[in-house]
């Protein structure tokens, strides 16, 4: 399985509120799409971010450098109408996103990255009959 390092609040937002773009500089390959992908949460909170609803003390400590859910892109665009977009990046369109009860700490890695399959089905079988649901 692959995984995505997000900053905060970018992880949050995706899980919480319906974040249905997540701005790359490049593009989401092809063979990604529609594919569950792991949602890690970065160690670092993005401070360029404007957010006045989510500051990085409402997060807890938990919520960072860990796979906080899962996520499907269902496309890759540019000038998506989203009010997520930011001008000038590709826009990885979020078609699912599920979150887990508890998060699975483990170390994050720049682009798309190889989640260690032992560390996922250690923490419960649960995981993937949630996302089987969800699909």
């Amino acid at each position: 399985m692959f995984a995505i390092t997000v900053k905060q609040p970018w992880a949050y937002h995706i899980l919480n509120s319906g974040k249905n773009i997540e701005n790359r500089t490049w593009k989401l390959p092809e063979h990604h799409r529609n594919t569950w992908i792991a949602l890690h949460a970065a160690k670092t909170y993005d401070k360029t971010s404007n957010e006045t609803v989510i500051t990085p003390t409402f997060l807890t400590p938990a919520e960072y450098g860990a796979i906080l859910g899962f996520v499907k892109f269902s496309d890759c665009v540019e000038n998506h109408p989203s009010q997520w977009a930011a001008f000038g990046q590709y826009h990885w369109v979020i078609s699912e996103a599920v979150k887990i009860d508890k998060p699975i700490p483990c170390r994050g890695n720049l682009g798309l990255w190889r989640v260690d399959e032992n560390l996922i089905q250690s923490v419960n079988t649960k995981i993937f009959v949630q996302l089987a649901l969800s699909s």
